[in-house]
């Protein structure tokens, strides 16, 4: 599960590529599989 807050409903166009970027850097770490291993 992840959280994040955002508080701009307005971005500019140059922060685009950026904002692209981190969603979907978020969508293939919320798709990685986690291994839990007892130690």
């Amino acid at each position: 599960m992840s959280e994040k807050e955002i508080n701009n409903s307005i971005f500019a166009a140059e922060d685009y590529g950026m904002i692209k970027e981190f969603f979907q850097k978020m969508i293939v770490s919320q798709n990685e599989k986690i291994i839990l291993k007892k130690i």
